[in-house]
């Protein structure tokens, strides 16, 4: 009789921790950064962070002509260019937060990373943007990030691609290292930046051998549906 009554509390701490263990693992799979998307269809997305663009926008929207890209804005500047908002939606391509200010909110507690959320997200919902995702400033973040980002309803957007353009490289080396990591499903960070002119140099190059690749640039949206 003891037998057994040790065997079922031991079936029923089983149970509780696979329960638990399953409830953790959807905590964390909710939680989980976006880095890439597993698809079957030949499709990449470029991204672009916006923070000091006032040329830098319109020559990249040029440069991609029918192609289309994801555009990762500040709040700030979200502000201050609602033309330029409507210019990149007009044109089929999507707008995305990139926090309200160029900063990286794993330095500050809580309660300055839920304001500033709150900030990024009222700026482009004025604008009649209703943002999905949030990259963070430089990759970083922390649980707390993670935290206020789902209380947002956003999910945390990084890359898989880097094409190092903030690093000032040149045209070239840029357009290559983009280039050797498209495959479908990646996600390229790349910058929409005035003192960065090598990145709209570059998108000619970049689109032709994506074409090459047998790869087509859409949103992030598009990516993921």
């Amino acid at each position: 009789m003891r037998r057994a009554a040790v065997w079922v509390l031991s079936a029923l701490l089983l149970v509780a921790g696979l329960l638990l263990t399953a409830r953790d693992l959807g905590a964390a799979a909710r939680f989980d950064p976006l880095r890439a998307v597993t698809t079957s269809r030949r499709e990449v997305a470029l991204t672009f962070e916006v923070t000091r663009a006032e040329t830098a926008v319109p020559a990249i929207l040029a440069g991609l002509g029918p192609a289309h890209a994801t555009f990762f804005v500040t709040g700030a500047w979200a502000k201050g260019h609602v033309r330029a908002l409507q210019q990149i939606v007009a044109e089929g391509d999507e707008v995305e937060s990139l926090g309200n200010r160029p900063v990286a909110l794993d330095r500050y507690p809580p309660t300055v990373v839920r304001g500033e959320l709150a900030a990024a997200v009222s700026a482009l919902t004025v604008a009649g943007i209703h943002p999905r995702f949030l990259r963070p400033v430089a990759g970083r973040y922390d649980p707390a990030l993670l935290q206020a980002t789902d209380a947002q309803d956003l999910r945390l957007c990084l890359w898989d691609v880097d094409g190092l353009d903030w690093a000032r490289p040149g045209l070239d080396a840029v357009v290559q290292r983009v280039l050797a990591g498209a495959k479908p499903g990646a996600i390229v960070r790349l910058q929409a930046d005035d003192s960065i002119p090598d990145t709209a140099a570059a998108i000619p190059a970049i689109l032709r051998g994506l074409a090459a690749k047998g790869l087509q640039p859409v949103t992030l949206a598009q990516l993921i549906s």
